[in-house]
């Protein structure tokens, strides 16, 4: 079997050794490094279009190589791959950012639409990973709340006035089903705070008394207090078991006007009905 200068085995098909010019594009490249990256470069600006289609010829050409070269130098240079994104990541944070920015606007539902199905496809793996990372994900939420608070307000609000129809359905039928949950709920942080709970009612107290006008006559005192009793007995008499508010047709507390607590703003209104009409008028 032939050999080269340097003892390196050669086949019958082949006259030049491999590992040689191996050995030697590689002492070469290392001692002209920078000129060839520039003469690279200049090509790269030069020939964009045939650049790519070479890259990309090549690529399709080799594969399963480019693969296995890529994964096996990543297992080996892990914490210097990532040391060196970091870094850049850092450098360039404001260029990425608003690069990303514009991607994310210019294909808004096909994320979604990819997010939405990877989620629905890995439930248990994208739980399982939120739980073993639990004290992470919380940090770095709070974070992002705190940072951007009067954003994710604005979001918020926006969203309900858009989808308010919708939001009220959806709160009334979650009451519906989970009644002795949100009960034992209630319970429980009424029980744990207190002092939270009784501001509360005596705000919702010192505005009923404020909207109580002091012209109001005994028999129209009277007349409120039968609304209330006529409330319980609705109840009672209900079959379905549904109980019954005493609704202010003008809210006390309304968005754009706020109405007395006097027998002519005062109606029967079945309670589903009545907290999905909120304070609206």
């Amino acid at each position: 079997m032939k050999t080269c200068k340097n003892g390196h085995n050669l086949t019958l098909e082949n006259t030049k050794c491999k590992i040689c010019i191996k050995d030697y594009s590689r002492k070469h490249y290392l001692k002209n490094k920078n000129k060839i990256i520039a003469m690279q470069k200049e090509r790269r600006e030069k020939f964009p279009d045939k650049v790519r289609e070479i890259t990309a010829k090549y690529y399709l050409q080799n594969k399963d190589k480019i693969c296995a070269q890529r994964e096996k130098y990543k297992s080996e240079n892990f914490d210097k791959i990532e040391a060196r994104r970091l870094e850049l990541y850092n450098k360039n944070i404001e260029i990425i950012k608003a690069r990303k920015k514009i991607y994310y606007n210019k294909n808004k539902e096909e994320i979604c639409k990819k997010s939405s199905d990877y989620y629905l496809n890995n439930r248990d793996k994208v739980k399982q990973r939120k739980s073993n990372n639990k004290d992470k994900y919380c940090k770095k939420q709070k974070e992002y709340r705190i940072k951007n608070a009067e954003k994710i307000k604005k979001r918020k609000q926006h969203y309900r006035l858009k989808n308010l129809d919708k939001i009220s359905k959806k709160e009334s039928e979650y009451r519906e089903k989970n009644k002795d949950k949100i009960s034992k709920r209630q319970k429980k942080w009424r029980e744990k705070n207190p002092h939270a709970h009784t501001i509360l009612v005596a705000k919702r107290r010192s505005k009923k008394l404020k909207a109580t006008p002091p012209w109001l006559t005994k028999d129209q005192h009277d007349q409120i207090k039968e609304f209330y009793i006529l409330a319980q007995e609705l109840a009672w008499l209900n079959q379905d078991g549904k109980p019954f508010h005493v609704d202010h047709i003008v809210p006390l507390q309304g968005e754009n006007v706020s109405g007395l607590h006097v027998p002519w703003n005062l109606q029967l209104l079945p309670a589903q009905e009545n907290l999905k009409k909120r304070n609206k008028f």
